[in-house]
């Protein structure tokens, strides 16, 4: 009964990691932008997290398009001395509340 149980769990987990995966995949807000202009700035990730204290996790959501702070975008552009369309563009979908 209890390998079972765990076998559910396992794919329980398993289902809501992939599900995760598309969700972020999908994403229609995305930071692709946000790479290219820290190369054309010459920044690099490590100097984010080590001269900028951007935590890595904040850079993980950002690699995979996920939801981050709006105070996160702000220092991301005063860091970058740059606009926010340079970091971030939004991709037209027909998500409607």
């Amino acid at each position: 009964m209890k390998t079972i149980f765990l076998q559910y769990t396992l794919l329980i987990l398993t289902w809501q990691a992939m599900s995760q995966h598309i969700l972020w995949r999908n994403r229609m807000i995305k930071f692709d932008r946000l790479w290219i202009t820290l190369k054309e700035k010459g920044i690099t990730q490590y100097e984010l997290y080590t001269k900028y204290n951007i935590n890595r996790a904040q850079v993980h959501r950002l690699k995979h398009n996920m939801n981050v702070q709006t105070n996160t975008l702000d220092r991301l552009c005063n860091i970058l001395n740059c606009n926010i369309e340079d970091i971030i563009e939004h991709v037209p979908d027909d998500n409607f509340f």
